[in-house]
Formats: structure tokens, sequence, C-alpha cells
């Protein structure tokens, strides 16, 4: 299997990690002391965060169809949702994230740019993938 994608056809797995992200500030803002007083307020917040979340897994399927593989999918919908959750918990509830977090979200990337590399000629994978096409064949 190959990772040769360019970054532009990974947008529904960025956007469901936003969205991800998005759904559970929601979700915290229907629990907050401001809003218990006002139930419809309270009320559409848990739709709109069902909402939120139901987008999401359409996003997601789209981004496991477009990228041809789960393990793709998956990191880049994950990075982006812990990017988004840092950026929203700080612009609405004022949360600071640690430096061993940020250090964790670096490795996440960094794995991410990993796995999404393009496949250099010569490349050992490219030969075990040449193995494996012939053993299927045989």
């Amino acid at each position: 299997m190959k990772y040769n994608m360019k970054w532009k056809e990974l947008g529904p797995a960025y956007l469901a990690g936003i969205c991800g992200a998005a759904g559970s500030v929601l979700g915290k803002l229907s629990g907050m002391p401001f809003i218990e007083n006002f139930m419809i307020l309270r009320l559409l917040c848990v739709l709109l965060m069902i909402t939120v979340n139901t987008y999401v897994l359409t996003l997601f399927m789209r981004a496991l169809h477009q990228s041809g593989s789960t393990l793709l999918a998956t990191v880049v919908t994950n990075a982006s949702s812990f990017l988004s959750s840092a950026i929203f918990g700080y612009l609405f509830f004022e949360e600071t994230s640690s430096l061993l977090w940020w250090l964790g979200l670096l490795f996440i990337i960094g794995g991410l740019l990993l796995i999404v590399q393009d496949e250099k000629p010569g490349n050992k994978n490219n030969d075990m993938y040449k193995t494996l096409d012939k053993d299927k064949h045989d």
C-alpha cells in the first residue's frame, strides 16, 4: 500500500479532527454553570454537538475512502483533533497545555510526516511491496 498523497487530498481528515474538537467544545459548553439556567441554550449546544459529531463520521469516512489507508486517515484526523482541541481550549476556556503535551503533539505530527512521505525509488519499503505483490501472484 502506497502513501503517495497530496496534502490537499487529506482535507476531510483535517476537517474531521477540527469538527471533533468543536463537538467536544459544544459538549463542554452545555454543562457550563452560566448555561445551566437556560434550558433551550443547553439543548441547542447538545443538538449541535450531535450534529457536528455526525459530520465528523461523514468526513472521516470520506477521508478513509480518499486516502485508501485507515492508518493515514486516522493519524491525520487525530493530529488535527489534538491541535484543534488545544486552540479551542485556549480560546473558549483559557486552558493552557504543558510542554510535555506539546512535545507529544510534535511526535504525532512527526510520525504523520514519516507515514505520508513520498516513497523514493530504491527505498527498502518499495522492495518490500514488490516482494509482497510477487508473493500474491505466485
